[in-house]
């Protein structure tokens, strides 16, 4: 900083001061000088002007002379000279005391001398030597040539010279007062500005020394407050360190800075380590170092550091300026997230949700931790610490709501009974809450993991990191268990379908043969009826109807093994529910009530017997679930090109551990002997062969709602049905032949009695080879084959009879369902299918129909 009792500008000041004197003095100066050259100038010239006017005077006489003006007083003179005014001795007299006075004129005679008697004022008085020439001898012999022989003195008054001198003087004072009036005010305007530049260059360096006293005074501020700690090291000694840094080694600052070596303050096995690294940043090897160490307190306890050190260069040489933090709790964090990492990777595989929950408890030190994952909304407890008391935990309204929706980690430090009230389901009072969303590979949220506590509590980020690493764990386990429950669930619907093809296979075989006993009744039944009196038909009509009642349970046995929709046609659904309806009203008794809910006509495709057994056996189980009666909901609506079928009832409802296994065939919660387990997996396999969907949703209590969807189609266009002939015509073509192949005798000798008595030629074969031998093709027109015949099938043997006869018609019958027909087989005109039992009538039909287009 500047002297404040120096004034600002003050050398430069003296510097004008001094200089106006020396003007001041050279004016003065000049004056004098000035005026000695105008008197000297003024006299000269009047000094000259004189000896110009003796001389001219003197030739004037002479030419006067010559021209005759002038007359010698003496005629005999030679010639005219100037007559001295003094002799010789006059001239010497007169000249001796003013020799000092005296003086010659420059470029005049040498005989020519000048002086001021009186001063400049006063007049000038001059003499002009007169010399004795050789023609002066003739008047006075006695001058010798060359010598003074007199002098011609004059006088000019000036009394005019000391005004003119003023005049001139006055001049030149005005010239050098003007010259000195200029370069004084030069002298102070360039001293002012001067000034004026260095009083803003004293602002400007009084504001840089302030800025920099600020800047070094924040600079310390911030190095003595720093949290970390701040040195500077020149060769083996601290040159400073901050106060931080001399708490973190147990010393004070003037005990490091001037007792202590760097090595002092490092272990020994690092300090061979710490030498080098300052070393190359001394010679400029690096410019920047950071690395750990292990350093040395004063009382020689061990902590880890972290040190970051850059190049500098001082005045005193290169120096290292660096930053040291004690590492102590980053490593105490380190320590204890490796050991939350290991107790995660060493949670057992077992029970590892309840592993968890008791793992961070431990570790945080909080009375309660659970683990739970999101079903339906509600939280379903897999593993817990501390008082909770329920398996099933409300998620509505609930701070673990928000962090599973969000997928986001939820904190409140306090505030949570405020918030949220007291849950029912834990003892504990909570105060703080923080919930952990488990997350699975894909992104959902899965599950919680939640921490409670009874007292406000803010979380670390090492707490939180190891919430983190568990609840990665937690979530990879638990779509691990979804994963196992699905692949249990697969497995289990895999293993009911096998049960199902399997119950397929058996019930395909019982029904073909139990088919076969029935078409052969029936068969032996038309023989029968053509054989009694007529009092006896009736007995023979009831013995063929009951014979196709059986048919009809074969062929819903068929349809719950493996449904089909053989013969679809357009139903309406508000047609089907009536008629189902009304059959169950009649069959369940007035304690029921239907409610029945349809919008508008709606028509679905399919079979209308088994799409109402399959709505019959959802109504009985509405009965079954209320035993005291009450009422059942069926509604019927369209959606998104669907029908919607739903039935609903308010009975004791389904467990929900019950529910995945509810489609499975022969399961059933009724007691044993009031129910087979097939009904719900009837009305399954009946939607899905129509193309459909079955959804379940019930609550213990409440009751249960089932959910059809079948695709919907446009109403059809009625057309008016064709009348159906009553009886059967009384010609038949002539030579009509039939082939009937079938491995059953009983059907095989009652159709053909059938077909005999109506006139038409049989060929009868029990096996395909049989008919393959018996076969001519101009003889036979119609071949009726049993599908399912030993050896080689009845598909394989229409396929070889056609190939020796095109056009020959074919009818096929079994007891299955015609699936396995190839299509293109089925699409032709002369392929019939039949399904046993049928009867003779219908076979009748068929045949007399065929052999008419033949």
């Amino acid at each position: 900083m500047s002297d404040p009792r120096r004034p600002v500008g003050r050398p430069l000041v003296q510097l004008a001061l001094t200089l106006q004197v020396l003007l001041v003095a050279a004016a003065v100066l000049s004056y004098f000088q000035g005026s000695k050259y105008l008197e000297f100038n003024l006299r000269r010239t009047v000094e000259h002007a004189a000896a110009q006017a003796v001389s001219q005077w003197g030739r004037s006489l002479e030419l006067l002379y010559q021209q005759g003006q002038v007359v010698f007083h003496d005629p005999n003179a030679a010639h005219l000279m100037p007559i001295p005014s003094l002799d010789a001795a006059s001239l010497v007299k007169e000249a001796t005391p003013r020799v000092k006075e005296m003086r010659p004129l420059p470029g005049v005679d040498e005989g020519f001398w000048l002086w001021w008697p009186g001063g400049f004022g006063q007049g000038l008085s001059g003499l002009s030597v007169v010399k004795a020439q050789e023609g002066c001898r003739q008047c006075h012999p006695q001058f010798v040539p060359g010598e003074v022989v007199g002098g011609l003195s004059f006088r000019v008054e000036t009394p005019f010279l000391s005004r003119i001198l003023y005049a001139r003087k006055l001049s030149l004072i005005t010239l050098i007062g003007s010259l000195l009036l200029l370069t004084s005010a030069a002298v102070w305007l360039m001293t002012g500005v001067a000034l004026k530049r260095e009083r803003q260059a004293e602002k400007e360096r009084e504001e840089a020394e302030r800025q920099l006293a600020a800047s070094e005074q924040l600079y310390r501020t911030l190095v003595d407050h720093s949290l970390v700690g701040v040195y500077l090291i020149q060769g083996d000694r601290f040159l400073y360190c901050n106060p931080r840094m001399a708490e973190m080694f147990g010393y004070s600052q003037d005990e490091v800075i001037q007792q202590k070596l760097v090595a002092d303050l490092v272990a020994p096995e690092d300090r061979e380590r710490v030498a080098e690294n300052l070393r190359k940043r001394f010679t400029g090897e690096v410019q920047f170092v950071r690395y750990t160490f292990s350093a040395m307190k004063a009382n020689g306890t061990r902590f880890p550091v972290e040190v970051f050190g850059a190049r500098v260069v001082l005045p005193s040489g290169p120096a290292v300026l660096g930053t040291i933090v004690d590492n102590s709790e980053q490593e105490a964090a380190r320590q204890v997230v490796e050991a939350a990492y290991r107790a995660v990777v060493a949670l057992p595989g077992e029970n590892v949700f309840q592993a968890a929950a008791e793992s961070v408890a431990a570790l945080l030190h909080v009375p309660v931790v659970f683990v739970a994952e999101e079903i339906d909304g509600q939280l379903s407890l897999l593993g817990a610490h501390g008082a909770v008391q329920k398996e099933l935990i409300p998620l509505a309204g609930t701070p673990c709501e928000v962090a599973i929706r969000e997928k986001r980690p939820l904190e409140l430090a306090s505030g949570f009974a405020a918030q949220f009230g007291t849950p029912g389901w834990i003892q504990v009072v909570p105060e703080c809450y923080f919930g952990m969303p488990l997350v699975g590979s894909a992104g959902q949220a899965l599950g919680i993991l939640a921490v409670l506590d009874s007292k406000p509590r803010q979380l670390s980020v090492l707490e939180r990191q190891i919430l983190e690493i568990y609840a990665v764990r937690l979530g990879r386990e638990l779509e691990r268990l979804h994963l196992l429950r699905q692949q249990k669930e697969l497995e289990s619907r895999l293993a009911a379908h096998e049960k199902l093809a399997a119950l397929g296979v058996l019930a395909g075989g019982i029904a073909h043969d139990f088919n076969n006993v029935l078409a052969g009744i029936v068969a032996e039944a038309e023989v029968l009826r053509r054989l009694v009196p007529p009092e006896a038909h009736e007995k023979v009509e009831h013995l063929v109807s009951l014979a196709q009642r059986g048919g009809e349970v074969v062929r819903r046995i068929l349809s719950f093994a493996r449904p089909s929709v053989t013969k679809p046609q357009p139903i309406s659904v508000a047609e089907l529910v009536q008629d189902t309806v009304e059959l169950a009203h009649h069959t369940f008794g007035p304690q029921f009530h239907f409610d029945l809910q349809v919008e508008g006509e709606l028509f679905v495709l399919g079979e209308e017997a088994l799409l109402q057994q399959a709505l019959l056996n959802l109504l009985t189980n509405a009965r079954d679930a209320m035993p005291g009666g009450g009422s059942v909901a069926i509604r019927v609506y369209p959606r998104n090109g669907e029908v919607v079928l739903e039935v609903e009832d308010y009975g004791t409802g389904i467990d929900p551990a019950h529910l995945p296994r509810v489609f499975d065939p022969f399961f059933t919660t009724k007691p044993r002997g009031q129910g087979t387990g097939l009904g719900l997996t009837t009305v399954y396999r009946t939607v899905e062969a129509h193309g459909g969907t079955v959804a379940i949703d019930s609550k213990l209590g409440v009751g249960t709602k089932v959910t059809l969807t079948l695709p919907r189609i446009p109403p059809p266009q009625t057309t008016k049905p064709s009348a159906a002939p009553s009886t059967l015509k009384a010609s038949r073509p002539a030579g009509c032949g039939v082939l009937l192949v079938d491995d059953e005798p009983a059907i095989l000798e009652g159709l053909r009695q059938v077909l005999e008595l109506e006139g038409y030629r049989v060929v009868c074969a029990k096996s395909a080879e049989e008919a393959l031998r018996s076969f001519q093709p101009s003889e036979i027109h119609v071949a009726v084959v049993d599908v399912l015949l030993p050896g080689v099938n009845g598909i394989q043997l229409a396929q070889h009879l056609l190939e020796k006869k095109p056009d020959l018609a074919v009818v096929f019958s079994s007891g299955h369902t015609p699936e396995a027909l190839p299509p293109g087989l089925v699409s032709r005109d002369s392929v019939v299918f039949l399904q046993k039992p049928y009867t003779a009538r219908v076979l009748l039909e068929t045949v007399e129909r065929l052999c008419s287009r033949a």
